[in-house]
């Protein structure tokens, strides 16, 4: 038994300890709730959910040997961009973060940021891109 069933009120040594343990003994915990205005309640994350969706993100990094590289994470707010980046803390990669835009003018902005941060891979909802690749 370690300290943390013990006592779950324990520090966790890591940031990433925490979900993890909340994702076994409080799974149906929310986690995270993504409120679009400010105020208005967009959604919902539990910590089961948290933990599946960061692990599969953390599995799509540690294909790439991901650990300890910039990662640039592309994603709008919300609670897609929480799991990627709990993902990143998962796999020991470093998330750098980037909010996609819909101005035509930046849509060569990630390669921009992915050059002057040293990103390795770019990461966005359901793909892992390369940003060097021609």
């Amino acid at each position: 038994m370690n300290n943390h069933d013990a006592d779950p009120n324990n520090n966790f040594s890591t940031l990433v300890e925490m979900p993890r343990y909340r994702a076994v003994h409080q799974p149906e915990q929310w986690a995270y709730t993504y409120l679009i205005d400010g105020e208005t309640e967009g959604g919902h994350l539990t910590f089961a959910e948290l933990d599946l969706q960061a692990r599969k993100v953390a599995a799509m990094l540690q294909s790439r040997n991901a650990r300890r590289e910039r990662m640039l994470l592309l994603y709008p707010t919300g609670l897609e961009f929480v799991a990627a980046f709990f993902g990143c803390l998962y796999t020991g990669a470093i998330a750098v973060l980037l909010p996609p835009s819909s101005c035509p003018a930046a849509s060569n902005s990630y390669q921009v940021a992915c050059h002057h941060q040293r990103c390795t891979a770019v990461v966005g909802s359901n793909y892992l891109i390369d940003p060097y690749e021609h």
